[in-house]
């Protein structure tokens, strides 16, 4: 395997708005780092002709080795990861994959550079919206607020300082991915707090990266009530089964995972 070959997924929900960004933005990475190999997009049941717009447009992306999932269903941000972290997997040769979003939030090559420097030394980055260098454009009081609140609470549970608790926008090595068992966590938004937490657990080799951060092209599909309550039920699993139990390991979900999707390359 080569030392330094890495995987981009790039998560779609009714991104058509900012999707023609989103492929100028790739192409810079790909153009300054030749260590992007596979671009693979994941396309969550979209309404909005999101995968029309990357099947008819995925050969100005430069890149000999693209592949697009369409979910047959809306699995959620949780099964969509859980989709292309296995797709991933079991298709390429990769060392580090980097999962990217396409909802105009951010510059996603802007990340994809910090989210470099930070790896370094690390087995993940971690892309921080409460990195001392980070920009929050036009965000939203209340969401900003929670996140902050969110914060505090992930830290009284599990005694983990952790910047921003949700981060779904990382660098991380197959090794790492491997040893979290994402197979066990939620489907939902609060796939990422899970995996998170138990990133913190198996290792201190964790680096975080600024970003400047907007409400972006794409509204946020995220209710902010629904995930307080998730997040909640997720800390409570892990404190009796962490903190009571003392179980080395245990499961997010219960249930057997049954994923439909198309792949168009």
């Amino acid at each position: 395997m080569h030392e330094n070959k890495t995987t981009i997924i790039i998560l779609v929900y009714n991104s058509l708005k900012n999707l023609k960004n989103c492929i100028l933005e790739i192409n810079e990475i790909i153009k300054i780092y030749s260590e992007v190999q596979n671009i693979l997009f994941v396309n969550n049941k979209s309404t909005d002709n999101s995968l029309e717009f990357i099947i008819n447009n995925k050969h100005l992306i430069n890149c000999q080795n693209i592949s697009i999932i369409s979910n047959k269903q809306n699995y959620g941000m949780g099964g969509s990861q859980k989709i292309a972290f296995e797709y991933c997997i079991n298709n390429f040769d990769q060392n580090k994959i980097c999962v990217l979003h396409s909802s105009g939030r951010t510059n996603i090559f802007e990340v994809y550079k910090e989210l470099v420097k930070s790896i370094t030394n690390n087995e993940i980055a971690l892309m921080s919206r409460y990195h001392k260098d980070s920009k929050l454009d036009n965000y939203s009081l209340i969401r900003n607020l929670g996140n902050k609140l969110f914060n505090f609470i992930v830290k009284i549970f599990t005694g983990k300082k952790i910047l921003d608790h949700g981060s779904g926008i990382f660098l991380i090595t197959t090794k790492l991915l491997k040893q979290t068992n994402y197979k066990n966590l939620s489907n939902g938004s609060d796939f990422n707090p899970q995996m998170n937490i138990i990133i913190f657990y198996i290792t201190n080799k964790i680096g975080y990266s600024p970003v400047v951060w907007s409400e972006g092209a794409v509204k946020s599909h995220l209710n902010i009530y629904s995930y307080a309550i998730k997040l909640f039920m997720s800390l409570l699993t892990f404190y009796l089964n962490k903190k009571i139990l003392r179980k080395n390991s245990f499961s997010f979900n219960s249930k057997n995972d049954h994923f439909e999707y198309h792949v168009t390359k």
